[in-house]
C-alpha cells in the first residue's frame, strides 16, 4: 500500500516546481544569451579560424533552405567526395528539426557541440539548463563567466571518417558582454 505524501515531499515539489517556472519565465522574457554573439558575428568568425588552424580553408557561407533562413559555412571536402556543413545555433533547437531532415536526406553523419563537449544529439536538457542559469545569474548581476556561448551541428558525409576526429569540443563559442 503506497503511503500518502509527507509535508516535506510537498514542499520540495513545490520548491521544484518553483525553479522550474521560475526558469521558464526567466528564459521567455529575457533575450536568448547568445543572441549578441550571434548578431555580432563572432561564432562564425571562430568556426573559421578552427577551419584555418585545421588545414581546411576551402569555406564559404551558405544557406541550406531556399529562404535563407538558415545560413552557415560549408566546406568541401574532396577526399571525401562531399562538404562539412556547420551550423550555428544561437536559440538552441530551434533549427534542429529542420537541420536533422536536411542531412538525413543528403546521407550526412551529425554531431552537436555546446560548451566545449560534442553530443551525438542535440543537448536539449544541458542547453535549456545552463542558458537558464546564466540568465539567472544576469538578473542577479551577477558575473556572466557563466555564459555558455551559442551551440552547433556539424554534419558530414558518413564515408568521410576523418571528420570524427576533428577536435570540435576545443570549439568553445563564447564572447559578447552577456
Amino acid at each position: 500500500m503506497q503511503k500518502p505524501n509527507s509535508l516535506s515531499d510537498w514542499t520540495v515539489m513545490s520548491l521544484i516546481l518553483g525553479l522550474l517556472l521560475g526558469g521558464l519565465s526567466l528564459r521567455i522574457s529575457e533575450p536568448p544569451p547568445t543572441q549578441g554573439v550571434y548578431q555580432e558575428g563572432s561564432a562564425e568568425r571562430t568556426l573559421i579560424g578552427f577551419l584555418k588552424s585545421r588545414g581546411l580553408l576551402n569555406y564559404k557561407s551558405v544557406h541550406f533552405t531556399e529562404d535563407a533562413g538558415i545560413k552557415g559555412l560549408q566546406v568541401a571536402l574532396p577526399k571525401c567526395d562531399g562538404d562539412l556543413a556547420l551550423l550555428v545555433l544561437p536559440d538552441g533547437d530551434e533549427f534542429v528539426g529542420l537541420w536533422q531532415t536536411l542531412i538525413t536526406s543528403a546521407g550526412y553523419s551529425s554531431k552537436y557541440i555546446f560548451d566545449g563537449n560534442t553530443y551525438s544529439e542535440f543537448p536539449r536538457a544541458v542547453f535549456w539548463l545552463k542558458t537558464m542559469i546564466h540568465s539567472l545569474a544576469m538578473r542577479t548581476g551577477s558575473s556572466s563567466s557563466l555564459y555558455p556561448g551559442p551551440a552547433f551541428a556539424v554534419a558530414y558525409p558518413k564515408q568521410c571518417a576523418s571528420v570524427e576526429h576533428l577536435p570540435f569540443n576545443e570549439v568553445v563559442l563564447k564572447g559578447g558582454n552577456r
